[in-house]
């Protein structure tokens, strides 16, 4: 095993410190010159550095077995006093890892000129500061153990696996080592009040302008402190809860709460929140007030970067000034250490970051051209709020009956697994699946995505077996079907209501990447999720599934109503590729499913099992699916599968076409943009995202679609959105005023995308009495 010493200019400026050495570095005796080093080079000269400037070494000097350097530093006691390791920080390090860090510390003494240290990976953070974890306190400002500033960030080798991730340390390089060079190292000092007076609350409350930013913490289903901040710097944290008890008498409680709720009165105040609306859930549960955001840094972020990360902390590490990441502080509170100065020092710590990341976030919008989709997002984010207060109402005579159904289902797949397998198998044991499959039926394993070597038995990995075993495929459906079952026994059924009775989720306004809603429970640790409720009728077994839409029911007096937009994907599809050809086909509401296996296989009478074929073909080709993908997934040869291709693109060349300009966008500024005006930027190679940026684009432009429509919908206050899928909304109004509100809600929902032919996709509608589990299909 060799050593790999440190090597560059003694009288540098700047130390970049690796985790340990590759095979190339160990070979060679010098640090950082393999691939990862190259590419360490690369980004350097980005932002005006130069590698030979700099002083190279590492945390570990010696290259661990497989390169896995967390082998040789991790937490295990056990593992540690078997071998022999050595105890550093809370960790349980190899005698060589100990040896280098006392090395490192002589090394590092005899660098007189100093200025900064860039530590790249774990081990490199570990080192310098006893913190674990780079990819939270990537990018932070912070001391080593002697007293020079250190900046942790991403090593090499992690970008060369996730090139999405390299504007991060690029950021890192420019923002937090050579700006700091050019303007020095000077930690904020911060102006916060974690203990204020009556006085000192209602004169801050009643007299700031302009924008603030809000958060809460809380304890026990309550709020614990309000804090508010009025830049990056100063901010109040406000307790209503401290180590005593209660902090305020009632009448200063509803002082509080009044000058709280009189902020935004006259426009005064412009609140930025983060995620506002789950704070928004405890001002109406405690305060009895909706107050909403006029700035939410998680919305923005979804507008100006949809798929990046959106954490307070993340978005403090690219947009503020200083940074050093805090969120740390708040876990031990979670963890039911009550230091309650220590949480609401971060509770300040949160507001003025989040004030700070909205004035950056503000400027990127106007330059981004993104102010309409931004004020947008904002207004529906209001809709999904009042559809998360309102909750629904779900029958609990049905519940406990549908309950009793669910274990039956679930008992009759288990017995279907066990005579399968010959004895019973636990379906939630990832060893016991893995066993069945692998040994017991000689399946090839499927390994775990970026964990080689480890075998993998998640939904994934079952429907890959089913594909390639359909022998195996009832035995796989099986158990995939009583995963979902428990899961939405456990999240659904067996969900605390609210005190009230109603059924709540917390709805998130901009979930995903194509701005499609996510639920779950509410943040009082009731309700759950109200998407991929199953309807009875969807089952890949042939087994009936239960009805769990039953249990919701509509307000007495009231008719629930479902409306689903019909083909909404494949239109968008078309209407992208302009194929005049098939936008006929859509408008005359003819089978194009069976008109598309005619051009693949160039018939004119296809089977039933042609016209299954060609519908997976045609809409795994129309995504950028490869002649191999296609072949794979539908059973036939690469040779047939592009053959087919070929004659798709030949009656249909605007498919093609729309692939083209696509890839020429992604090759040109990395960057899609949809009918509505919102983008997608990509940070990771090209290679290989077309058939990703092919699904956003319509994906995307459905999720706008069905949410512009909704608020349409809603503006009509009869009417009380319930819950949204992906391209379906749900809500009731009184039964009374059936005929009225239909017309209104059908006018509503005619809203184009803009295309030069501008696309209409109604609204399908289906109503019910009884529930949304038996609502029906019917004409406006």
């Amino acid at each position: 095993m060799l050593k790999v010493l440190g090597s560059g200019p003694q009288n540098a400026r700047i130390v970049i410190l690796g985790d340990c050495p590759g095979n190339e570095e160990e070979a060679a005796g010098k640090p950082f010159i393999g691939t990862s080093g190259q590419e360490l080079a690369r980004m350097l000269r980005e932002v005006g550095l130069n590698k030979d400037d700099c002083y190279l070494t590492y945390a570990c000097k010696y290259r661990p077995p497989g390169n896995k350097i967390d082998d040789w530093c991790h937490t295990k006691k056990s593992i540690g006093m078997r071998t022999a390791f050595i105890p550093i920080g809370g960790r349980w390090t190899h005698p060589l890892v100990d040896e280098s860090f006392k090395e490192l510390e002589t090394e590092l003494a005899a660098l007189p000129n100093v200025q900064i240290i860039i530590g790249m990976g774990n081990l490199a953070l570990f080192s310098q500061t006893g913190e674990r974890g780079v990819t939270n306190w990537r990018g932070s400002e912070m001391l080593n153990r002697q007293k020079i500033p250190f900046v942790p960030t991403l090593h090499p080798s992690t970008i060369m696996r996730n090139w999405a991730a390299r504007p991060y340390v690029i950021h890192d390089l420019k923002n937090r080592v050579v700006k700091r060079l050019e303007n020095g190292f000077e930690r904020p000092h911060w102006n916060f009040n974690i203990a204020p007076t009556i006085v000192e609350v209602l004169d801050c409350l009643n007299n700031l302008k302009g924008d603030i930013a809000l958060d809460v913490e809380t304890l026990g289903g309550h709020i614990v402190c309000l804090g508010v901040a009025w830049s990056e710097r100063d901010a109040m944290c406000i307790p209503f809860q401290d180590a005593s008890g209660v902090t305020w008498g009632h009448d200063e409680w509803k002082e509080i709460i009044a000058a709280v709720d009189n902020l935004q009165k006259n426009n005064r105040c412009w609140i930025v929140g983060q995620n506002w609306n789950y704070d928004a859930q405890y001002f109406a549960e405690d305060f009895n007030i909706r107050t909403m955001a006029d700035f939410d840094t998680l919305i923005a972020q979804s507008v100006l970067f949809p798929g990046v990360e959106r954490s307070l902390g993340f978005l403090a590490s690219m947009y503020c000034d200083w940074y050093s990441y805090w969120k740390e502080d708040g876990k031990d509170w979670n963890k039911g250490i009550k230091d309650f100065a220590k949480e609401f020092t971060y509770n300040c710590r949160d507001c003025c970051a989040t004030w700070e990341i909205a004035q950056r976030q503000r400027e990127f919008i106007l330059q981004s051209r993104l102010t309409s989709q931004f004020t947008e997002r904002m207004q529906y984010s209001y809709h999904v709020f009042d559809m998360m207060r309102r909750g629904v109402n779900r029958d609990p005579k049905r519940v406990k009956k549908m309950k009793e159904e669910m274990e039956e289902a679930i008992q009759e797949r288990v017995l279907v697994v066990a005579e399968a397998a010959g004895k019973p198998v636990n379906f939630a044991s990832p060893k016991q699946v893995a066993d069945l499959f692998f040994k017991q039926l000689g399946c090839a394993p499927i390994a775990k995505r970026g964990q080689p070597g480890k075998v993998s038995t998640d939904d994934e990995a079952l429907k890959k077996l089913s594909e390639k075993y359909p022998e195996h495929a009832p035995l796989a459906t099986a158990i995939l079907e009583c995963r979902s079952l428990s899961s939405l026994k456990s999240n659904f059924i067996e969900a605390l209501s609210d005190p009230d009775g109603r059924y709540r989720s917390s709805w998130m306004a901009t979930g995903t990447e194509t701005f499609r809603l996510t639920s779950s429970g509410n943040a009082f640790h009731r309700g759950g999720p109200l998407q991929n409720i199953t309807d009875g009728k969807h089952t890949h077994s042939g087994r009936k599934l239960p009805n769990l839409r039953s249990t919701i029911v509509p307000d007495p007096g009231y008719t629930l109503f479902n409306c689903d937009l019909e083909r909404a994907d494949l239109q968008v599809v078309v209407w992208e590729a302009d194929d005049v050809d098939m936008k006929q086909k859509l408008r005359e509401h003819v089978d194009v499913h069976t008109e598309n296996a005619k051009d693949v296989f160039n018939i004119t009478t296809p089977t039933e099992q042609q016209r299954h074929f060609g519908k997976t073909f045609v809409h795994l080709t129309n995504y950028g699916g490869s002649a191999r993908t296609c072949a794979i997934k539908v059973g036939c040869t690469v040779h047939q599968a592009d053959l087919m291709q070929r004659r798709w693109f030949e009656v249909h060349p605007g498919i093609l076409d729309w692939h083209r300009r696509t890839l020429a966008y992604l090759n040109g500024t990395r960057t899609i943009k949809n009918r509505f005006g919102y983008r997608r930027i990509y940070f990771d190679r090209v290679d290989g995202l077309l058939p990703e940026a092919l699904a956003w684009l319509p994906q995307s432009t459905v999720s706008l679609l069905i949410s512009l429509q909704q608020m349409a919908i809603e503006a009509d206050p009869r009417i009380q959105m319930l819950m949204q899928g992906h391209d379906s909304i749900v809500g009731q109004y009184r039964t009374e005023l059936e005929e009225d509100v239909l017309k209104t809600m059908k006018a509503a929902s005619m809203i184009a995308i803009p295309y030069d032919d501008p696309l209409f996709i109604p609204l399908e509608l289906a109503t019910s009495t009884d529930s949304w589990g038996m609502v029906e299909k019917r004409a406006w």
